[in-house]
């Protein structure tokens, strides 16, 4: 499935005001990237996604923040009542 697709999916069965965040993995093979920088950044910037990081789990190049801003939306979330803990 693409990602296109993938996220196609997501908002179809998904709360209406999702928070999203994409994270391209294997940072550190650059030479084996499979994906352009500009499509990535042409694919964030049509699809309104304000989160993305490039990481490697081998290094551990950017796997933390992800974790940090997804808490941050799912508590921002909480306070502006897009998602109710007790349910």
């Amino acid at each position: 499935m693409s990602l296109k697709q993938w996220l196609l999916e997501l908002k179809t069965h998904s709360h209406q005001k999702i928070r999203l965040v994409l994270i391209g993995n294997k940072a550190d093979l650059k030479e084996e990237r499979e994906v352009a920088e500009e499509d990535i950044q042409n694919f964030i910037r049509e699809n309104k996604i304000t989160h993305y990081y490039e990481t490697s789990a081998l290094s551990g190049l950017n796997v933390e923040p992800p974790f940090v801003d997804l808490t941050g939306l799912i508590i921002e979330a909480i306070k502006e009542g897009d998602i109710k803990p007790e349910e």
